[in-house]
């Protein structure tokens, strides 16, 4: 499985996360909540500022219906929403800000339902916020035209990280701390079961998750925490596994850890954020 560099964001200190595609482009973020668009048709793809978010943005995602683009940063404890307008995303405001009265921890990734518009996304707080030690990681989702948010799951898990919806409609939550894929299947519509679809060994744990939508495979990617090799360049990888939880691969990936998977409309292309780096895999 080969890679191929699709663009390079050059600034001091630059990182990128919270890929979304939007038609031939490719939407990223910034480390100060800038997003921006990259174009996919380009010989040499370059990119312009569309919108920003501002803070440390960990996950993005966007309602083709109304092009808004709903944004979440774990370290803040809100779920943020900017709407299309002229070339780009214009802020509206703190969309969502908590549940039954309590604020959110701090909203880690998010995911629009492809079939009904609604959000869904996982609330672990900072990097060591929840973990085994304090269960307290969530999934809610809203309902009723996102007029209403529900916990899916409540407040018990070890780091809910990247989540991901199925074309079965299917839930697919990470569990960083449990280094394990949580299943939460839709019998009845609206109604989710959970189950454990992967349970992982090695690595610290699964972050960031991407569903291909013409087959449903899964892509996974694995972070870790070890020291550098002296003379070795670090790599970090993501792994393949089919819809039965089959394992199928492993993406190697230069660099220390993930930031970012999305796959496009088409499941033709998976494309992972590393550092300042954006690749993409052909499928």
């Amino acid at each position: 499985m080969s890679l191929t560099k699709v663009f390079q964001f050059d600034a001091p200190g630059a990182c990128l996360s919270a890929p979304v595609v939007v038609a031939q482009s490719l939407l990223v973020a910034t480390q100060v909540g800038t997003f921006l668009r990259v174009d996919l048709t380009a010989t040499a793809a370059g990119a312009s500022a569309v919108g920003e978010a501002g803070g440390q943005v960990t996950s993005a995602a966007l309602d083709r219906a109304s092009g808004e683009l709903f944004v979440v940063d774990c370290n803040r404890p809100e779920v943020l929403k900017l709407e299309s307008g002229g070339s780009g995303f214009n802020p509206v405001a703190n969309y969502l800000e908590g549940f039954e009265g309590k604020p959110f921890r701090g909203p880690h990734s998010i995911v629009v339902e492809p079939s009904t518009g609604e959000l869904v996304f996982t609330d672990s707080g900072a990097f060591g916020d929840t973990g085994l030690s304090n269960r307290r990681g969530a999934v809610y989702r809203t309902v009723n035209g996102r007029r209403q948010v529900v916990a899916v799951v409540p407040p018990s898990l070890a780091y809910p990280a990247g989540v991901a919806v199925a074309p079965d409609g299917s839930i697919f939550v990470c569990e960083l701390c449990a280094n394990r894929v949580l299943r939460l299947a839709p019998r009845p519509a609206g109604v989710f079961h959970a189950s454990v679809f992967l349970q992982l060994s090695g690595y610290f744990g699964p972050m960031f998750i991407a569903i291909n939508p013409s087959n449903s495979d899964v892509y996974v990617s694995r972070f870790d925490i070890k020291p550098p090799v002296e003379g070795k360049q670090p790599t970090c990888h993501v792994s393949v596994f089919g819809p039965n939880g089959d394992e199928k691969g492993t993406v190697t990936v230069p660099g220390a850890a993930i930031d970012g998977l999305c796959c496009d409309d088409a499941g033709s292309r998976l494309f992972i954020v590393q550092s300042n780096t954006v690749y993409s895999l052909q499928l």
